[in-house]
């Protein structure tokens, strides 16, 4: 009939350090001069997932802390005195 689901999706994930590392490679080699086909074939991504992940994580560096986007904004609004949610 067809190919089975695993035989045609890769099967790896990223860490969301791993893909902000990959993206800024991109960078990186794209500046160089090469052309994103090339850069994306070196990384071992196909183009919607560079241009998925560069929507998801296009503005954050390598070990800032900040791949879980809005991750203790409630946290911090309470223990700065603010109110809690209104959950």
């Amino acid at each position: 009939m067809g190919q089975s689901k695993e035989a045609t999706m890769g099967k790896q994930r990223h860490t969301a350090e791993q893909i902000i590392s990959k993206l800024r490679e991109a960078e990186v080699l794209q500046g160089k001069g090469m052309a994103l086909e090339e850069v994306l074939c070196q990384l071992g991504i196909s183009d919607v997932t560079y241009y998925k992940w560069r929507k998801e994580y296009g503005g954050l560096r390598p070990g800032s802390g900040e791949a879980a986007e809005g991750a203790g904004t409630r946290e911090q609004s309470t223990a700065e005195g603010g109110i809690g949610p209104l959950d």
